[in-house]
């Protein structure tokens, strides 16, 4: 069920009310178990992530580790089932089933369930599960990571990046994995934000047990923010609406015994007008171009005023 500005999640002291003031819903994703990288160790739940735990070898690089909603299919995206449809009392036809259904719905009628409609039966041709890892490639996102012990060593960093980001750096490699290419943006606690192997002073160091940092990931306009301690550090990089491939939230440690843990996680998605109006705003070259196209009166007049509600002409450039 849908959240209003009057019906906040329950957070801990350092978290923010989630700036998504049109509303959100929570979400519930977590650590990527199956990508864990040497380095990386998971809880249970999957929500605190521990680096460098090793006694004898503390660090010998880099690690990281995304987030994601895991959906499980069978087998994969585009399963095979074998349909037997027991109408024809005869022996009953046999027919090939390609269907994209996720694993939830598919509980229903697995184990040769009946079909409520048809007296119909489901039989995998394959029980094995396969995983499909899904990121954020629309709406506002925002969640929060505590540094559960101080922050130290030379990189401990919260960001996102894209399935293409690097996850492990070996061999004594000690870098900010987050923003080393242009795959992956990310904050260092010692303040510097990174991109593309560049890396500029954003905020004051933090060095302190139990800070909280919040990242807001807004699709709609391209922008990634930070917050610690439910104050905003202001826009750190924009542009991000241009990336062809989902993002999804991603940690990185070089510190012996870092320990990180999830905290708020929510989101909100935009209305199908929101979204055709966001892609022929980014699709304009120019600002006042949108009096010039051949559209209604008052779908030119929306699209002026979202784009100036959405103020994206005065986004800072990115890094």
């Amino acid at each position: 069920m849908e959240r209003t500005r009057d019906q906040p999640i329950t957070t801990r002291p350092g978290s923010l009310k989630p700036p998504l003031p049109g509303g959100y819903v929570e979400e519930k994703w977590v650590w990527d178990g199956d990508g864990v990288t040497p380095g990386t160790e998971l809880s249970p739940c999957g929500r605190d992530v521990y680096f460098h735990t090793d006694p004898v070898l503390e660090s010998c690089g880099t690690a990281g580790v995304r987030g994601t909603t895991v959906e499980r299919y069978l087998r994969s995206m585009m399963t095979t089932f074998w349909v037997h449809d027991d109408s024809d009392r005869s022996c009953g036809s046999w027919t090939s089933l390609h269907t994209h259904c996720w694993i939830q719905e598919l509980r229903r009628t697995l184990g040769r369930e009946t079909c409520a409609t048809r007296n119909v039966n489901l039989t995998p041709l394959d029980h094995r599960e396969g995983i499909v890892y899904r990121g954020f490639a629309q709406g506002e996102h925002y969640w929060e990571v505590e540094f559960v012990e101080p922050p130290s060593g030379f990189s401990v960093m919260v960001g996102v990046g894209t399935g293409k980001a690097r996850l492990h750096a070996g061999s004594f490699d000690y870098i900010n994995l987050l923003g080393q290419d242009a795959e992956s943006w990310g904050l260092s606690y010692k303040g510097t934000v990174c991109h593309r192997g560049g890396s500029r002073q954003y905020t004051e160091p933090f060095y302190n047990r139990g800070t909280v940092i919040g990242i807001h990931l807004n699709l709609e306009r391209g922008t990634l923010a930070f917050y610690k301690n439910g104050q905003s550090l202001g826009l750190a990089f924009s542009g991000l609406h241009k990336v062809q491939s989902p993002l999804y939230p991603m940690v990185s440690s070089t510190a012996p015994a870092t320990e990180l843990t999830l905290g708020c996680r929510c989101s909100s998605l935009p209305t199908l007008e929101e979204r055709c109006l966001r892609t022929l705003a980014h699709g304009l070259a120019q600002r006042d171009v949108q009096d010039l196209l051949p559209l209604p009166v008052a779908v030119r007049w929306k699209l002026k005023s979202w784009k100036k509600d959405q103020n994206l002409e005065a986004l800072d450039p990115e890094l």
